[in-house]
């Protein structure tokens, strides 16, 4: 049948049975915003997916003082990846047969195609904008071939792993399209966007050539106005530019569809232990602190001259458990990938990243607090014009983003504060975040934070049905740390 195979007769011919496949994966070592797989899993068409379940720890490599506890948080992810979703010649990889084997294979026992790899030349320079089978060696995806010097057919693979992970990283997270291997290539795992989107970290200097250009030197009103949208558009990633138009991203054609996702805060993993050499000495009640007293990882000084009071601190393993099981009941019509995914984040506040100022501060405009002009309130409404010191308020920060080079006034939205809210450690020891979605219409509370002590208030906001409940979580010891949380259901949950 040469013609489009419209008229099939759809006839599995055989009985369902079941199958219960364990993945077991470990990831070492995974830096802070790196997007990891751990399972990749294989499905048929056909199959459905009745229960999958979850089991595991993410930790940080050392013991961390609970007191000065960094602001962490880890999201775990269980994905169908369809082939659809794949580039296009792996396809071939499913329906080739011996006469296409004849005209288009490589190597034996395959009809898709090969990337070139005579040489290591060759070879590095796979990527993800190389069709074919691959020989690079690319460990954080499992994905290894042989003889790296000139390609070894016999050990080529299909670089299925990679491609999954970038497709779920691109279709539900707002990357960073950081990378420190060729980028136009993907070498190495997607590099998502910061925790917080906050307006203030996502600030450039005025007069950035190519987004703020001089009017002088533009001839043309349309230039103008294209750069004028590119400036006003808030920080966004495909799911929400989906979901701001009406659709829901799990039923949007050819998206990987998520499975089961764990967002938790990565705290203690247990009771806290106090470590002393049991030196007596200097132990009177001073008022020197140690300078440790202001990091999160600096070994504890245990001097004569310095009192141990301040310095033995609690300290304990941190992590974040993943115990979860879903029954989607989900058939896949295609066949796919079943990919489990971790990464993780860690705010530390810092004078380059904005921390000490609340973003809330620069909202020093009408239009910032959405005051209607001619009848609407539109995007450059949001923009701010201003210079940002650092903390003591002796000179303009040198942010560490591009775009920020700390000689000048800063451009930066204010929707993005409205959007995604911002990060802020005003003083030691206190860590905040609060993070809502605001609507007009019904928000649903869930999914708050577990703390051993809690205080919860809800409140009613005039002229807008939206209910927030504030829940305060102390951990460890009194008044050492607290995490004020505003949990939202999620638009798309």
């Amino acid at each position: 049948m040469t013609k489009a195979g419209t008229d099939i007769s759809v006839d599995r011919g055989i009985d369902r049975g079941r199958r219960m496949p364990e993945h077991k994966g470990l990831i070492a070592q995974q830096p802070e915003r790196f997007f990891r797989p751990f399972c990749v899993a294989p499905v048929r068409p056909g199959e459905t997916l009745l229960m999958a379940d979850v089991q595991g720890d993410t930790l940080l490599d050392s013991i961390v003082q609970y007191n000065n506890l960094p602001m962490t948080y880890a999201e775990m992810g269980l994905w169908f990846v369809p082939f659809s979703r794949m580039p296009d010649w792996m396809r071939q990889i499913i329906i080739g047969t011996g006469f296409g084997y004849l005209n288009l294979a490589d190597i034996q026992g395959t009809t898709a195609a090969v990337a070139p790899g005579a040489n290591a030349a060759d070879i590095q320079t796979q990527g993800h904008q190389t069709p074919g089978l691959q020989s690079r060696v690319r460990p954080w995806a499992g994905e290894i071939g042989g003889n790296q010097t000139t390609q070894q057919s016999e050990s080529v693979y299909a670089p299925y792993a990679s491609h999954a992970t970038y497709a779920i990283a691109e279709d539900w997270y707002d990357s960073d399209r950081l990378d420190w291997d060729q980028e136009d290539l993907m070498q190495n795992e997607p590099v998502l966007s910061p925790h917080s989107r906050g307006a203030t970290r996502t600030n450039f200097d005025v007069g950035l050539a190519g987004l703020d250009p001089d009017p002088s030197s533009v001839t043309s009103l349309a230039d103008l106005i294209e750069q004028l949208f590119l400036m006003t558009t808030a920080e966004m990633s495909w799911p929400e530019y989906l979901a701001s138009h009406g659709v829901d991203p799990r039923n949007a054609h050819h998206m990987t569809h998520p499975l089961m996702i764990r967002h938790g805060y990565v705290g203690p993993m247990g009771p806290g232990h106090i470590v002393t050499n049991g030196n007596s000495a200097g132990a009177g009640d001073v008022d020197i602190q140690d300078d440790s007293f202001s990091s999160t990882r600096q070994r504890e000084n245990y001097t004569n001259d310095i009192n141990h009071d301040w310095d033995a601190r609690i300290c304990g393993s941190v992590g974040q458990r993943w115990n979860g099981s879903v029954r989607p009941n989900l058939r896949f019509d295609q066949p796919g990938f079943i990919v489990g995914t971790v990464t993780w984040w860690q705010e530390t506040g810092q004078v380059s990243e904005y921390g000490h100022l609340f973003d809330a501060t620069r909202m020093t405009h009408p239009g910032h607090w959405g005051v209607r002009q001619a009848g609407g309130v539109e995007e450059e409404d949001f923009l701010a014009t201003q210079d940002l010191y650092d903390a003591a308020g002796t000179a303009i920060v040198n942010g560490a983003s591009s775009g920020q080079t700390g000689t000048g006034s800063s451009v930066f939205n204010l929707l993005n504060l409205f959007l995604h809210g911002d990060v802020n450690i005003v003083v030691h020891l206190v860590r905040r975040r609060f993070h809502a979605v605001l609507l007009r219409g019904d928000v649903h509370v869930d999914d708050l934070l577990r703390g051993q002590h809690q205080a919860s208030v809800g409140v009613k906001l005039i002229g807008d049905s939206l209910v927030v409940l504030v829940r305060v979580a102390v951990v460890g010891v009194a008044v050492a740390h607290r995490e004020v949380e505003a949990g939202f259901k999620h638009l798309l949950t």
